[in-house]
Order: structure tokens, then sequence, then C-alpha cells
């Protein structure tokens, strides 16, 4: 298995669709989620957090086009 930077050219076809058109990486984020109500309890509505830190940055890759597992891996440093 071959690993690129981050941000570098797709080197390999994606073997499920034969194909190079992107590839996709995901993070795994934490978030918070906030319920609104009003004196009477009714609920109003609710937001998430305007800040999501990064539990982990995944380095597998992903095909944009039809989302089957490439074979290579990114450098996330």
């Amino acid at each position: 298995m071959i690993t690129i930077k981050i941000g570098d050219k797709q080197p390999l076809e994606c073997p499920k669709c034969k194909d190079k058109l992107g590839y996709r990486t995901s993070d795994y984020l934490k978030t918070h989620y906030y319920d609104f109500y009003n004196e009477d309890g009714e609920k109003l509505g609710g937001d998430y957090s305007d800040w999501q830190p990064t539990i982990n940055k995944l380095k597998t890759t992903v095909c944009h086009n039809c989302g089957g597992k490439l074979p290579f891996n990114v450098d996330r440093s």
C-alpha cells in the first residue's frame, strides 16, 4: 500500500469504478447538541456547538465517485 501526502494527485484508479475521479478522507469529530426550552418547558429548537474538536484523522481513502476503498493511504501529518 502506498502513502501520499494529503492534497496530492490521485496516484491509482479506483478498483471498483476503474476511474480517477478524486478521493475522500474523513475525520472523527466530537460535537455537542443543545436543546432550547422556554420557561414553560416547551421546546424551542436546538443547535450544534460552534467548535468540534478532531478526535481522529483517518488515513484511509475512498473514491469520491463510487465510495469504493482506494488502494492508497494519505499522510495526515
